[in-house]
């Protein structure tokens, strides 16, 4: 094989870029289920309701601080640094798979529909396997009842009330919707990097 890459390297890469993103994914996450309990009727105890994102910013700021928009951080960085290593290492590892089984000598000689299949696993395990983080990130970011309190705590709480259930629902529906968006996403990527190649 003429990989030059390791896969290790792949997986760390991975884990590396979930541990930046979720600096920047933490307040817009925030803003976007606050947002989305509102919507469903559900109450937050925050009074009045958001007139939107701008609105729910300015309120958090106000009364939790700058530091409030990063509530669920923890929960995030649990999410997204197995999720990104699980994501990018899936997504090459099946490709790699497949050019081993293939006999394909570089990894640009696999044919680009392959990417869609490899972009499906990476997109199922990108969320199958930090889902009970997301689901404990989301309660912080929005119950009430988890105002102020730990990541362990809100997870132990979510175990003793709901079982090790209560950290998968909703799993099914997310993970079907990953499937074909990823797999059209890295789909789009590779098409896009083998036609600017030749530009």
């Amino acid at each position: 094989l003429d990989n030059p890459v390791p896969m290790w390297k792949y997986y760390i890469a991975g884990a590396w870029s979930g541990c930046l993103s979720a600096c920047v994914l933490t307040p817009v996450e925030l803003v976007k289920c606050r947002l989305q309990v509102q919507a469903s009727g559900a109450s937050l105890g925050q009074g009045r309701p958001f007139s939107g994102p701008a609105d729910c910013i300015a309120r958090v700021v106000r009364e939790e601080g700058v530091a409030g928009l990063w509530r669920g951080n923890l929960g995030c960085l649990a999410r997204e640094i197995p999720g990104n290593l699980a994501w990018f290492g899936v997504y090459e590892l099946v490709l790699r798979g497949i050019q081993v089984s293939q006999g394909y000598t570089r990894k640009s000689d696999v044919p680009v529909g392959w990417s869609a299949l490899a972009g499906s696993a990476a997109g199922v395990c990108y969320w199958g396997v930090p889902f009970p983080a997301d689901t404990v990130k989301s309660k912080q970011q929005t119950d009430p009842r988890f105002a102020g309190r730990a990541f362990v705590e809100v997870l132990r709480t979510v175990l003793r009330e709901d079982g090790a259930r209560g950290l998968y629902r909703g799993v099914g529906v997310t993970c079907t919707r990953a499937a074909p968006a990823h797999a059209l996403l890295f789909f789009a990527y590779e098409a896009a990097d083998r036609v600017l190649r030749r530009v």
